[in-house]
């Protein structure tokens, strides 16, 4: 009696282990599947289409139609950010980049990477567009300035929803390539220390995800070195790297190593769709298209009416 008894009860605790294995757990859901990435960067606070001739790109009016279509048709999707969405503008500047912040959150966007160009709004200004519109913010090395206390997360885990009810754990990390040499303004009360230990600190706490991405704005060389110091720090890196720096070919797809990189380009004039592909045994690769925002993609009213409430129609919102 007492032997089946202590069978039953070794069958049991067998069941409930393979349950909880079978959760997922913290590392994610099991098996690597392919999702897509909706990424922007180096938007630059452009609302509507530039100046192009002959036929303007562009806009957060064709961005959120075109996108919407992308989110309906595809499954598994993110929308990240990757830095230098502030407007450069002399006149309107900081009214633009209040409104970028606020179209991006209306896109829904899961992430964006705060720059060296977005910082200089100021730590007050950023601040209140993270809890007005609930931007998710984030950046490993950029801190207040006199405290080196970090302003936003330095990374969030986001699972990613399949149609069949799978999920997928995607790690996403935000850094600037700026250091402590970059000039900030003093009145924005921010500066940025060294990426390369703030990196490997936030990596060191999601490196246990399904896969790991990091939004920069750095080049390929810059890329480079990051990865090579993470990975003679932890013998691993991260599998994915996603830069707002502008490229000379758009569709751009860099290997560095083992880690694919691409560019986001042409200031907002496409919706650059980067399809992260998993690999047997190397990790992940990437697979880049884009869509152009030209004419042939309506503009969403919505999108076009929320610019007029919030420019109060002062503001061009063209380049």
């Amino acid at each position: 009696m007492l032997n089946t008894r202590v069978f039953s009860l070794v069958i049991t605790l067998s069941i409930i282990t393979l349950l909880i294995a079978g959760c997922g757990g913290g590392s994610g859901s099991g098996e690597p599947r392919e999702f897509t990435v909706a990424f922007s960067g180096y938007i630059m606070g452009q609302l509507g289409p530039c100046k192009c001739p002959g036929n303007p790109l562009g806009g957060f009016a064709r961005r959120s139609t075109a996108l919407q279509k992308e989110i309906a048709e595809r499954d598994g999707m993110l929308i990240l950010d990757a830095g230098k969405w502030v407007s450069l503008d002399m006149e309107d500047g900081v009214a633009k980049s209040k409104i970028t912040a606020a179209l991006l959150a209306e896109l829904g966007v899961q992430a964006v990477n705060v720059t060296m160009r977005d910082a200089r709004l100021g730590r007050e200004t950023l601040l209140e567009l993270k809890e007005e519109h609930e931007l998710p913010f984030l950046s490993a090395n950029l801190v207040e300035a006199g405290t080196n206390k970090r302003v936003f997360p330095a990374s969030k885990k986001i699972s990613v929803k399949f149609k069949d009810g799978g999920e997928l754990e995607v790690a996403v990390i935000g850094v600037c390539r700026a250091g402590p040499s970059n000039y900030m303004p003093e009145e924005t009360n921010l500066t940025f220390i060294d990426p390369g230990p703030a990196l490997l600190k936030a990596y060191n706490k999601v490196k246990d995800a399904d896969c790991v991405l990091i939004l920069c704005d750095a080049d390929r060389s810059v890329a480079a070195d990051w990865l090579g110091y993470l990975e003679a720090e932890t013998g691993t890196r991260p599998d994915i790297v996603l830069s707002s720096n502008m490229h000379p070919i758009r569709s751009a797809r860099i290997l560095i190593g083992q880690t694919p990189m691409t560019t986001a380009g042409m200031q907002g004039k496409y919706l650059d769709l980067v399809q992260v592909i998993p690999l047997k045994e190397t990790g992940w690769d990437i697979r880049k298209s884009g869509i152009k925002l030209d004419a042939t993609v309506p503009d969403d009213p919505k999108i076009l009416e929320l610019i007029s409430i919030m420019s109060g129609d002062t503001l061009k919102i063209t380049h």
